[in-house]
């Protein structure tokens, strides 16, 4: 009987502490669980914050991508004269849709067919001022690059006269070439534009 009473106060007596273990347990829990949400939370506007940032730094990414495509248009524009003047020169064949219209008129290589090929022939010094006024668009080119905006809208300004200039000399394939140089030429221009009032760089 003793024994049993003495069980029963024990156990009475340990009762309360595992109720406040048990309370305290809980209440880490939800401490835990809080800190748990905060930084779930914090970690949730971050990633935000971040793709936000992504998302208005992809256009200026390709704003300058853009720009720096349109610059390389002059290089590939005087790398095709220079190369149609080679190959005028040595094959002596007519000028292709790419040449220049004024390396044409500059060298006279746009005269008739006759038997002996295309008259007038294209001699050694009209094949050093092509390759002259090649190096000298490529010199656009470099200066776009290199965030000049006055250089490409002077070097575009100059393909458009040369154009009209193929129109004159009745070359219509050259002058719809000059119309694709022209149009990346000029959305190479307004992404480098777009970029400078970003105030980005490239």
């Amino acid at each position: 009987m003793n024994r049993r009473i003495k069980s029963i106060l024990r156990a009475l007596g340990e009762w309360p502490s595992a109720i406040g273990n048990q309370a305290s347990s809980r209440r880490k829990w939800v401490s835990l669980n809080g800190y748990d949400k905060i930084l779930f939370q914090k970690n949730k506007s971050q990633e935000g914050r971040e793709f936000m940032e992504l998302e208005a730094t992809q256009p200026r990414i390709l704003d300058r991508k853009t720009a720096f495509a349109g610059a390389n248009w002059f290089f590939w524009l005087a790398a095709l004269s220079a190369i149609n003047s080679l190959i005028v020169y040595f094959v002596g064949i007519r000028n292709l849709p790419f040449a220049f219209g004024v390396t044409q008129w500059f060298d006279g290589t746009h005269g008739p067919l006759t038997a002996e090929g295309w008259t007038p022939p294209l001699k050694l010094t009209g094949l050093a001022m092509d390759l002259l006024i090649a190096a000298g668009f490529a010199g656009f080119g470099y200066l776009a690059r290199h965030r000049n905006d006055v250089a490409f809208v002077l070097g575009i300004f100059l393909y458009v006269v040369d154009a009209l200039l193929s129109i004159g000399l009745r070359e219509f394939w050259g002058f719809s070439f000059h119309l694709v140089g022209f149009f990346f030429l000029f959305r190479g221009l307004l992404a480098s534009r777009h970029v400078r009032e970003n105030a980005t760089t490239y």
